[in-house]
């Protein structure tokens, strides 16, 4: 389902339906306060996980044996951190520890996806964008073509719904301003 630019999965959280947001430029698996405290969930606390943000670094419960039903496969989550996701329908965020168990095809025009194990298939022999790791912090970065034979890497964050977002001064040098 797309859903402001968010791409999210129906899932159970403790028996209880909900979705998850899928999100690449996360580091971590979060689950969603509003949800926790909508449906009155005890859960296994964890320790503190500082969390860097936009807004700074924070200190954040999280939660282990968090109980998850997703496309039929029952499995726990640990050091699932407690976020502010919006709505109580939001209940759970996967980030970077869920697209490191799968291949993870997004189909956007057709509101597809697909998940596939690492050897059931040959990334390299099938990929159509040139994709990495951004050195430092993992996370995966794209290869973006542009007019007159350019190129830009840009960070692959399908968290993000704000669109394209550049350093100024990246957007004066490419002639955007």
């Amino acid at each position: 389902k797309l859903e402001g630019g968010h791409v999210k999965v129906p899932i159970k959280v403790a028996g209880i339906g909900t979705y998850a947001i899928l999100d690449t430029g996360a580091q971590t698996n979060a689950i969603n306060k509003a949800f926790v405290n909508k449906n009155k969930l005890k859960l296994d606390k964890g320790s503190k996980v500082r969390i860097k943000g936009v807004f700074g670094i924070e200190n954040k419960r999280s939660y282990n044996n968090v109980p998850i039903d997703f496309f039929g496969i029952l499995s726990e989550l640990d050091s699932v951190v407690e976020l502010s996701l919006g709505t109580h329908r939001n209940g759970l965020l996967f980030g970077s520890g869920f697209f490191d168990k799968f291949v993870v095809q997004l189909d956007y025009p057709n509101s597809k996806m697909r998940l596939l194990t690492h050897d059931s298939v040959s990334v390299k022999e099938f990929k159509n964008i040139d994709i990495q790791r951004q050195k430092g912090t993992g996370m995966p970065i794209v290869k973006i073509g542009l007019p007159d034979d350019k190129s830009l890497w840009l960070l692959l964050d399908t968290g993000n719904a704000g669109g394209l977002v550049v350093d100024r001064k990246v957007a004066r040098r490419l002639g955007w301003l």
